[in-house]
């Protein structure tokens, strides 16, 4: 475990969360991850980059990339800085995420992008919210859904596009889990690690390519897209932009009154004499 010495009481305690972890991911994925395995704390981005530069040759990570696995070190880096408190985008999902990247080292560079991301997010235990896969269902009824030939070797630089590829390859994993089993899934990678091409290990515990399960997932997928999800999401999204409009609208009736009132207290002509210069002016004669 290695942190900059500011951190000792979570590196402690990330510590022990690896070892839970090691565990249940050897006994998920049937792989057994390596050892020493060197666990980098970085609490700035600009530590997270020198240390990734540093441990992958020069390589720069991705501006969006949360965490690196690096096989050459072996090692795992953790941006601190942006992690959320619970769901995807915690820590205990993160490493956990990291630590199946790991233990897919000992298959090799064969595996295909979309298959290796959506099987280390399966096994960390991520899972596609309701409204996330109902968008995906949309666009594979809509014909714009990323094929998974399209992120076989890479997934695209930018942060959008990138999350729909990392979304599109855990639906194909997770419907994959939930069609065959995880048992399936363990074999295909037990015969890759064994030597066998990703393609032909598919096929002999599936019993049909990739591609042709693919079709089917898209169908699947599509058949499964419910237009009042989408319609209420988009409701929900007009109206948190209805108040916020609204919002602004009274702020800026706020701003234009006070304006206003500093502009009449401007342009109000100055009292000649205070109170007291009133009383000291001597009194007209009463007639008599």
């Amino acid at each position: 475990m290695h942190h900059p010495g500011t951190h000792p009481e979570l590196a402690r305690w990330v510590a022990g969360l690896v070892a839970r972890l090691r565990g249940e991911l050897e006994a998920r994925l049937g792989l057994e991850l390596p050892s020493p395995l060197h666990v980098h704390l970085a609490p700035t981005d600009r530590h997270f980059e020198e240390t990734v530069r540093a441990l992958a040759g020069g390589r720069s990570p991705p501006a969006w990339a949360q965490a690196v696995a690096i096989p050459r070190a072996p090692a795992l880096v953790i941006r601190l800085r942006g992690l959320q408190p619970a769901g995807s985008g915690s820590l205990a999902t993160v490493l956990g995420h990291e630590l199946a990247h790991a233990a897919l080292w000992a298959v090799g560079p064969e595996l295909p992008r979309w298959f290796e991301e959506g099987i280390a997010q399966w096994a960390a235990g991520e899972r596609l919210e309701p409204l996330v896969r109902n968008r995906l269902a949309g666009m594979a009824r809509g014909g714009t859904l990323p094929a998974l030939q399209e992120l076989e070797r890479d997934f695209p630089p930018h942060a959008p596009e990138a999350q729909l590829a990392y979304q599109v390859a855990l639906a194909f994993v997770d419907w994959l889990a939930e069609r065959g089993g995880p048992e399936r899934l363990r074999a295909v990678l037990g015969r890759a690690a064994a030597g066998a091409p990703f393609a032909r290990a598919f096929e002999e515990v599936f019993g049909a390519p990739p591609r042709g399960y693919e079709l089917v997932f898209r169908e699947q997928l599509a058949a499964g897209f419910r237009w009042w999800v989408e319609l209420a999401r988009l409701e929900a999204v007009l109206a948190l932009a209805a108040l916020l409009a609204i919002a602004a609208f009274v702020r800026h009736r706020r701003r234009r009154r006070r304006l206003l009132a500093q502009m009449e207290q401007a342009e109000r002509p100055p009292v000649q004499g205070g109170p007291a210069a009133r009383e000291e002016q001597p009194q007209s004669p009463c007639p008599r």
